[in-house]
């Protein structure tokens, strides 16, 4: 079959079925409006914290900029993008995206239960950012490992804060000198050696740890790289 023909048939089925949950989301008595463009409403509340780390402001108690605006189109065109070649390469596309395909091509009718999902759009842009920067810096492994004991000198190559339901996290990724593959190190802003692990990481160090292989998700679903786990400083 034509890809074209493949491509055209899909954009469909997605309109359907975001004209379902729209049909759904008429039901609801709290459908969201905006006073300006939600994207960047949802930029200015980031760049609210990351300017005085005020977490979650208010859309109505924000007011946009022109560099709103301009991050509002980059994480349209981001998103909308990098969804269309996922689709074009036959690949799978989970709910999630395709909720977020709707949000960036403004073709879904936005409830109060997605506020969470508007305000979270900028921290999700620059984690996949920071992921596309290491991708490009390493070499997916080939093949899918048992787990095994590295002892190596590291370098953080990339720092990911990322927010989820259940805390948040401070990513490390990390070139090793012995392997071509990305080593990532998760710990959670809450633990007591956050400070400690993220500190001593400033610069290169030797360390040894269990290396797990992993997968990425998303744009990068099928690349492989470590994540470490139990580290101790040689």
């Amino acid at each position: 079959m034509n890809p074209v023909t493949v491509w055209l048939d899909k954009i469909e089925e997605w309109k359907a079925d975001l004209a379902q949950v729209d049909r759904m989301a008429s039901k609801s008595p709290e459908p969201l409006v905006f006073k300006d463009d939600p994207v960047a409403l949802a930029w200015a509340s980031y760049r609210q914290f990351k300017k005085y780390g005020s977490r979650w402001v208010d859309f109505d108690d924000v007011t946009t900029t022109p560099e709103d605006y301009e991050k509002s189109a980059e994480i349209r065109k981001y998103y909308a993008d990098r969804i269309m070649i996922t689709m074009l390469r036959n690949k799978t596309v989970s709910e999630f995206r395709k909720k977020l395909y709707g949000v960036v091509t403004d073709s879904l009718q936005l409830t109060k239960p997605d506020v969470g999902l508007l305000h979270r759009l900028p921290y999700f842009y620059e984690e996949d950012l920071a992921i596309d920067r290491v991708v490009a810096q390493t070499q997916s492994l080939t093949d899918r490992l048992q787990a095994e004991r590295v002892e190596s000198e590291f370098t953080v190559i990339e720092r990911v804060f990322k927010t989820r339901k259940t805390g948040e996290y401070t990513q490390l990724w990390l070139h090793s000198k012995q392997h071509t593959a990305p080593f990532m190190l998760t710990v959670k802003n809450d633990n007591p050696y956050h400070k400690f692990v993220t500190k001593i990481l400033e610069q290169p160090v030797k360390l040894s740890g269990w290396a797990h292989t992993k997968h990425h998700g998303g744009h990068h679903r099928g690349l492989i790289y470590y994540q470490l786990s139990d580290i101790e400083l040689i």
